[in-house]
């Protein structure tokens, strides 16, 4: 077995789990401060917004600090931002919550639905999905402390995916691989 799958072996949240998560915030704020509309607002409205979206954003980060998974993919849900965002933000949640075994609330989702989350996203042409897909295809991912395989690395589909880096169309084709193992 790869020791580079991605695993939680001890008590603590390992560092690329925090970055990871941190990105994940990272894409909401920009989602969020990004997706608003073009109709005519006034400076008060638009102010009320921002601090409501604040609100839900650093409601989201602290349901991902107390590994509350569920939470933070129901308040993702309803951050208003763009689908693919949304998408990428929730399937990632997923999947972490999934390998976390001291979650404290693990999501009612499954791998698959998290996984074809962010593979929407990334057919969507989201360019941190298709990263985080390939990168994902190269390592694996291990469930918990007994390292059960949720993924196992597949190298043909890590290619698949660092090839849709360059040309988006071949996303389809990365799913359709992934679909018939």
């Amino acid at each position: 077995m790869r020791q580079s799958l991605r695993s939680f072996n001890d008590g603590d949240i390992p560092l690329r789990v925090i970055l990871n998560l941190l990105l994940i915030f990272i894409v909401l704020i920009a989602g969020c401060a990004g997706s608003g509309s073009t109709s005519t607002v006034t400076a008060s409205e638009q102010k009320k917004s921002i601090n409501d979206q604040e609100k839900v954003n650093h409601k989201i980060l602290d349901s991902l600090q107390s590994r509350r998974y569920a939470d933070a993919i129901q308040l993702s849900r309803t951050a208003g931002m763009p689908k693919a965002e949304t998408d990428f933000a929730v399937g990632e949640i997923i999947l972490q919550g999934l390998a976390d075994p001291d979650a404290t609330q693990y999501p009612v989702e499954s791998f698959d639905d998290g996984l074809a989350l962010i593979e929407a996203s990334a057919m969507a042409g989201h360019r941190q999905a298709i990263s985080s897909l390939a990168a994902t295809f190269y390592t694996g991912i291990r469930q918990g402390r007994e390292g059960v395989v949720l993924i196992a690395p597949n190298p043909q589909l890590s290619e698949c995916w660092n090839a849709t880096k360059v040309k988006k169309e071949l996303a389809s084709s990365c799913v359709q691989m992934r679909l018939k193992k």
